[in-house]
């Protein structure tokens, strides 16, 4: 590292061209383009998204930052920057808004590599959150982020869903997703490894006849919830080993999916304080 206006700061390659390929495919990553690799890679932006992905088990590839920004890094970004020993470009600030999404530009982006999970990597003896067929991308981050704070051990999606890496759903969960162990899997799988973790299977359903204020709510719990207009599958409800409902006021048609896992993973906080 060299000496910077606020500490030490990385070595930069400088890059002033748009049509440099490393500022090319970042742009595309942050507008939902997938990688021509065809790999798990995904573009994320903001000091914070950095921070916390240099942080976890996720790969960050490289790192752009606006001349501003790279003049004036945070000690301890920096610091993580030189440890992890990640290539970090700096553009100008006129490019850098040409790559950014945010109104307010952040001066920082990053382009990673996600880490699959899977069902067998999460924790026995925590409560696991299960989404059937999820499909907005917000409320992916927003629930992974409800899922940290709650203490719960994993996520699991199964059915057809949104990626939980795309740019919305990174930002919504504010680093969230880098510090919950994701899964993707079959609905047979998870079934399989609800079975055979002998969890306590409670799905979620307007038409249940328990409110959630009386069900009983296990330490070993997987919580499951459906898709946002449908609701959990017939099929899934079946599986069920019991159904709980969210008591609210009727002139309300629903609750958004956000909202009531975060009602339901809080109600079993407080039951099973960490």
């Amino acid at each position: 590292m060299v000496l910077g206006h606020n500490g030490f700061v990385p070595a930069f390659l400088d890059v002033s061209s748009a049509s440099n390929p490393t500022i090319k495919e970042l742009r595309a990553l942050l507008r939902g383009r997938r990688s021509s690799r065809g790999d798990a890679r995904f573009a994320g932006e903001g000091i914070q998204l950095l921070t916390r992905a240099l942080t976890s088990d996720v790969t960050v590839d490289y790192v752009v930052l606006s001349e501003d920004v790279a003049d004036l890094l945070p000690v301890d970004l920096a610091e993580l920057l030189d440890d992890s020993q990640v290539r970090c470009f700096r553009v100008p600030e006129s490019l850098f808004e040409k790559i950014s999404r945010r109104n307010m530009r952040s001066g920082a982006a990053f382009v990673a590599t996600a880490r699959a999970h899977f069902l067998a990597e999460l924790p026995k003896d925590a409560p696991i959150l299960v989404l059937d067929r999820v499909s907005n991308p917000r409320n992916v981050g927003a629930i992974a982020r409800t899922c940290e704070a709650a203490g719960l051990g994993g996520l699991i999606l199964t059915g057809s869903h949104v990626d939980p890496f795309s740019y919305e759903s990174l930002r919504a969960s504010m680093g969230s997703v880098f510090g919950v162990p994701i899964v993707s899997c079959s609905e047979k799988e998870m079934l399989g490894w609800v079975s055979s973790n002998q969890r306590t299977l409670i799905g979620t359903s307007g038409g249940a006849e328990d409110d959630l204020w009386n069900a009983a709510l296990p330490a070993s719990s997987a919580l499951m919830f459906g898709n946002e207009g449908e609701g959990l599958s017939d099929h899934l409800i079946a599986t069920c080993d019991a159904l709980v409902k969210i008591p609210y006021n009727t002139a309300v048609d629903s609750l958004n999916l956000g909202a009531a896992v975060a009602v339901v993973a809080f109600e079993y906080r407080r039951r099973n304080p960490l």
